[in-house]
């Protein structure tokens, strides 16, 4: 079907100026569009965390198939494949179309949701400020617990000293009570004895009370037949 065209360089008449300014500008034109995408898929490649990095791919593929038409018009200046040239031109116009209906549909949206610049200035200060206070808090805290640990150092200290005092008492305290109990022992052991002997002594005083008590009756029956005889 080509044979049925003439190249595109008859409609330049072959001059060589014209034919000359049509091959550069087209060629240029075509390796900046296939530098394009080079660079937008590096940048996707290093920043993965972007909210819309897909935009960057559909760009990407319908600039690579513009500047496939710009090197199919340098090659129709000698070859006439209009055929595909108009094709890769029609596949390149529904990318556009398609790219342009994500813009509008899907990344005007979220980008519309984007922060400004003022807001993410106000949002930075405010984040360093929560951040200072923060800072502060923490600090704060810090020496608190600081002074906790100090008071608790000195009441654990304190306790300990009375702990060591109140078991010198106690030691002190059993000593004490040992030796009394051994005074006690021993005074008891002689009030023992010294009420052995006054309770036998006691009883041997009534039993010569009683003896001399019943003398003295028996004494007093013999006197009273004497009397009488008188």
């Amino acid at each position: 079907m080509s044979d049925l065209f003439i190249p595109h360089g008859h409609c330049y008449l072959w001059n060589t100026q014209l034919v000359g300014l049509h091959l550069l500008s087209d060629l240029t034109i075509a390796i900046a569009y296939f530098s394009i995408p080079l660079t937008l898929f590096y940048f996707v490649e290093q920043r993965e965390d972007l909210p819309f990095n897909w935009i960057f791919t559909l760009f990407g593929a319908f600039i690579v198939l513009c500047g496939t038409t710009h090197l199919l018009e340098v090659w129709t200046l000698w070859h006439p494949v209009y055929w595909l040239s108009g094709s890769v031109k029609a596949m390149t116009a529904n990318r556009v179309r398609h790219t342009q209906r994500s813009c509008w549909c899907r990344l005007i949206p979220q980008a519309l949701k984007l922060p400004s610049p003022a807001q993410l200035e106000a949002a930075n200060r405010e984040l360093q400020q929560q951040i200072r206070n923060r800072e502060l808090a923490e600090a704060h805290i810090q020496q608190l617990n600081e002074d906790l640990e100090a008071r608790v150092a000195a009441r654990t200290q304190e306790l300990a000293d009375s702990m060591n005092q109140a078991s010198d008492l106690a030691e002190r305290l059993s000593l004490a009570i040992e030796s009394a109990g051994l005074g006690i022992c021993d005074w008891n052991i002689t009030a023992k004895k010294l009420s052995g002997i006054v309770i036998t002594k006691y009883c041997s005083i009534i039993d010569q009370g009683r003896s001399l008590n019943t003398l003295t009756k028996i004494g007093s029956v013999a006197c009273i037949p004497t009397t009488s005889l008188e």
